[in-house]
This record gives C-alpha cells, structure tokens and sequence, in this order.
C-alpha cells in the first residue's frame, strides 16, 4: 500500500516536471493579434509550446505575448504582412534565433475584403488584395518558408494548418439560398465570391502540399472553420438579427467558441488525434467532421432550405469531437 503511494506521488511529480503536452515545441502563428489566431497562440503557450506571434497590428500582439508571458508561458511578437514575403521570412528567422527552430506552424491570416458589395460592384484591388493575403502570402509564400524549417529539424519535419473556411465548401443551392434573402434587385450574396475562391485555392493547396510533402515528414491540415467569434465573423458573417447562425452547418443557434479551434490543433500535434495528416476537417462549434463529404454536394447540391448542405439529420451523424472520436451531444441536441 505504501509503495503504491510512493508510485502516485511520484506519477503526478513527473506529470508536474514534464510541462505541458507540447513543452519544448516552437510555432508560429500567423494573424495572432486577435481572434481565433490569438486564442489559439493563448493555448499553445498554455500546453508547454514556445510562440512566436505575428499579425500586422503591433500594438495587440503585444498585449496577446504579454498575456502569455504573466501567465508563465514563452512567446514573443513579430509584426508582419502575410502580403510581404521579406516579413514572414523575418518571422521564421526570429523563431528560429529566439527558440533554435520551428515544429509547428498555424496559416490563419487572412482578410475577408468587401463582403458587403456586390462582386460587380467591387474594384479589381479588392480581389487582388485577398489573393495577395490570403493565397499567395497567407498559404503559399507561409507554406514555403516552414518548409525551409521544418527541412533544419533533423528528419523531424513539422506540422502546417491552414486557416480555410466553411466557404470553401459551397455550392450553387447554397448561393441561391443567400441570394434568396438578398433585398429584391441586388446580389450582395455575390460579396463573398472572391473571398471564398481565396478558400477554394487554400484547400486545393492542403491536397497537393500533403502529397508531394508528406516523405519528408511534414503533417498538413485544413481546417474548413464554420462562424467562430473574431473580428471576421463580427464583420461579415451572415448572423441573424436574434442571433441565429443559419450559416453554421449543424449549430444554427451559436456562434463558435475559437478555444475548440485550439483544442483540436494541440490534439493534432501531440498525437491524440485521430485525424491523419492530410485530412480536411470542418469545424462547427465544439464538433468536426471529414470536411471531403460537402465534395459530394458540388455534384449534388443539398435543398435550397438547408442552404445546400446536408440535412440536419444526415449532418449529425458525421460530427465528431474535436479529436476525432465520438461526439457527445448535449441532451437538448439529441
């Protein structure tokens, strides 16, 4: 009895001294001053991960390190413009003089543009701004240079994830449903074209990224994030007036908590996921899903009145936690 004591305490001490689940891992988050990128860096630095901070709003990403840093975690802050290849370089360059390398790396910047302007109504520097940020600098010009990274760790290679969105995952039903609420004679639905192209490209980019980069070690993911509280969604998300969210797939009553976001990407990292590198994963609230079954719908569009998406019925049996596994419904959701 006494000696099983001894094991307990000595469990628990060596539970104590081993920091978190991801101590002595370094990441990088892009688009970290706010929102879903300053919750997730939040979480990062709370589970043992070293963070590097960056988004073009100094001033706040100060306040995010700070934050961290009196909670006892490591990070710090580097300002940059996902659209300037020469700033992202100087971010990685910096994790790596700073903590000796990078395991982890977090593509969430990105803008939304003029949502709320019809696409016909939308100057060129519109679209060429979100391709800019979100494409070419947020996921392909990001991509790059963790690779240079990840090829430094001695065989370990590193982890990507990309920040996509639930709009990359539309089909025609679900325009025709927007368009339906439009006032008569305009198309603001048509707003959301050239940000959604932005997610289409990004997803397109996981597919072919984890097949010509996955023997040398490096884990890519998708996530097709549904609306979660950011300055985003408060922006351009299609919210209703009483708060009802007929955007989100399943959860049509609450806009999504970003701490799940987190809970999921340290899943993936420390290896309790059940998701495999590669996969593309929507996430609705505190539920996923194989974000690959709405390609079904490209062909076969759901029902105008599911906004083109699977029944609620049909959805409910695709959700799983934010691991992967079995998803425990609340009893008013049963």
């Amino acid at each position: 009895m006494a000696f099983a004591r001894l094991l307990a305490v000595a469990l628990v001490v060596a539970r104590a001294s081993a920091g978190g689940p991801l101590e002595g891992q370094v990441g990088i988050v892009t688009g970290a001053s706010s929102g879903i990128g300053r919750v997730v860096a939040v979480e990062l630095a709370r589970a043992g991960m070293k963070v590097v901070l960056t988004a073009r709003r100094a001033e706040m990403l100060d306040a995010a390190v700070a934050e961290i840093t009196s909670a006892g975690g490591e990070a710090v802050a580097a300002p940059v413009d996902v659209s300037s290849p020469e700033t992202i370089d100087a971010a990685f360059d910096l994790a790596e003089a700073r903590y000796g390398k990078v395991d982890f790396c977090f593509a969430n910047a990105g803008i939304e543009g003029t949502v709320t302007v019809p696409f016909v109504d939308q100057p060129p520097s519109n679209e060429k701004r979100i391709l800019d940020t979100n494409v070419a600098g947020g996921a392909l010009a990001t991509l790059r240079r963790a690779l240079v990274s990840f090829k430094r760790n001695g065989g370990a290679g590193g982890s990507i994830v990309f920040s996509s969105s639930l709009v990359g995952l539309l089909n025609a039903n679900t325009m025709v449903a927007m368009h339906s609420v439009d006032p008569p004679g305009t198309n603001y639905a048509s707003g959301f074209l050239s940000y959604a192209v932005s997610k289409v490209a990004m997803d397109g980019l996981v597919r072919m990224a984890h097949g010509l980069f996955s023997a040398d070690g490096v884990r890519v993911y998708g996530l097709n994030i549904c609306v979660f509280a950011s300055e985003m969604s408060a922006r351009a998300s299609p919210v209703g007036a009483e708060g009802v969210v007929g955007f989100n797939p399943f959860f049509k009553t609450s806009v999504g908590d970003p701490v799940h976001i987190a809970r999921m990407i340290i899943a993936l990292l420390d290896g309790s996921s059940l998701w495999p590198a590669g996969s593309h994963i929507g996430i609705d609230n505190d539920a996923t899903w194989d974000a690959t079954r709405f390609y079904d719908l490209f062909s076969k569009p759901g029902k105008v009145e599911h906004l083109g998406f699977f029944p609620p019925d049909e959805m409910k049996g695709m959700l799983r936690d934010v691991r992967g596994g079995e998803y425990i419904f609340a009893k008013e959701e049963l």
